[in-house]
């Protein structure tokens, strides 16, 4: 799917999303800025990136599993079903509401798996990085 595409579905679900360089958003004070989905789809139109704003945000958390998919079977297991993209890297994108009081966070709970919570960001599926 295209990143306008998604675009258009994040903002259908509510989300709050920002424009991006790369993985990083390119607005100060990403994160409570507002930005209209006119500006959303043109940036991602013109080839840019898009991301959700997480956490109490948009009402998401999202959990990048680093690596390949097959390390992290035991977690997997334990994790209900959700909504999920691959990343370029060989990880994966775990989409999950947002239980609220979750903070961003890089291997605090196990090795190659962030939390993308309170005050962080992912990008959507159809973004490009330096890894695809």
């Amino acid at each position: 799917m295209s990143t306008v595409n998604e675009v258009r579905g994040a903002l259908g679900r509510g989300w709050k999303l920002t424009p991006c360089h790369g993985k990083r958003p390119c607005l100060k004070g990403w994160p409570t800025q507002e930005v209209s989905g006119i500006e959303l789809t043109a940036h991602a139109m013109a080839g840019g990136n898009v991301a959700v704003r997480t956490g109490a945000a948009s009402g998401v958390v999202v959990v990048d599993l680093d690596g390949d998919v097959e390390q992290h079977a035991a977690l997997l297991e334990r994790l209900p079903i959700g909504p999920s993209v691959k990343t370029p890297s060989g990880g994966c994108h775990l989409y999950f509401r947002d239980p609220g009081g979750l903070k961003n966070s890089a291997g605090k709970y196990a090795e190659h798996v962030d939390i993308r919570a309170d005050g962080g960001c992912a990008v959507l599926p159809g973004s490009r990085t330096d890894k695809g």
